[in-house]
């Protein structure tokens, strides 16, 4: 779960690696503070190991309970009322364990379900029926009074609507559609990119100018067959001899 903990933190993170600090206060038995670990109001101090925006579209993903309903309904407990919340669940299918995980930019939450002897749990114990009830209590308790926070999105993020049932934009379809927005990533141009417009261009110009030329140009009339697979051959051309020619003994 510590390693579950800090890789979902990433996504949170807008792509930093925070390592997690379980020991966050040390007293003496007169409440004097030994130890004490502060952290740093900005999460650059963190190793960048994911770009913001593939960390935002995985974040806004597990954000979607649309994207649930077909599984786990409107109401599971994957929701938190009136609160964005990225979440994700796993279980086995000896059903041994299970868990879920979630986060806001500022918390996160990770929820395990299993015998610790690692024998089979008694009924049909999933990531939604075990873990997530305990997942979504703390997490509601968390998040309770506190405004919604969904995650920021940083530049280079399109969004754009769709239609629900094919999933093309609404100009191609061509037609009314209930709509679902899209995000996707924008990738920058790079050098290569802009120069394809001008090769495109140039090999068109080659093509035109290839096909204009009747220099040296011998016309014949040859006999093609074409076999049921639509493969085409000449059968009355000239073809290279496939025998190799018997070599002459030395002396």
């Amino acid at each position: 779960m510590v390693d579950m903990a800090t890789a979902f933190g990433v996504f949170a993170n807008s792509g930093y690696r925070i390592n997690l600090h379980p020991i966050l206060k040390v007293t003496d038995k007169t409440g004097k503070v030994l130890e004490e670990y502060k952290p740093l109001p900005s999460p650059i101090f963190g190793q960048k190991v994911l770009p913001d925006g593939v960390a935002f579209i995985i974040s806004d993903i597990l954000a979607d309970n649309g994207a649930r309903l077909a599984e786990f309904g409107d109401n599971s407990e994957l929701k938190i009322k009136d609160k964005p919340v990225s979440v994700k669940t796993r279980y086995y299918n000896d059903f041994r364990d299970n868990w879920t995980i979630g986060y806001t930019p500022s918390f996160l939450v990770a929820a395990w379900v299993g015998n610790d002897d690692n024998s089979q749990m008694s009924g049909l114990v999933s990531g939604i029926t075990g873990a997530a009830p305990i997942w979504n209590d703390i997490m509601s308790n968390i998040l309770k009074g506190r405004a919604p926070q969904p995650m920021s999105r940083p530049p280079g993020i399109i969004q754009k609507a769709v239609c629900s049932d094919t999933g093309l934009p609404t100009t191609v379809a061509g037609a009314t559609c209930s709509t679902d927005l899209n995000t996707y990533l924008k990738v920058p141009k790079t050098p290569m990119d802009k120069l394809l417009p001008a090769i495109r261009r140039l090999i068109k110009l080659l093509r035109i100018y290839r096909q204009s030329q009747t220099d040296n140009l011998e016309t014949k009339t040859e006999t093609v067959y074409t076999d049921p697979t639509g493969d085409r051959f000449c059968m009355t051309c000239p073809h290279p001899s496939l025998i190799s020619p018997t070599p002459t003994p030395a002396p």
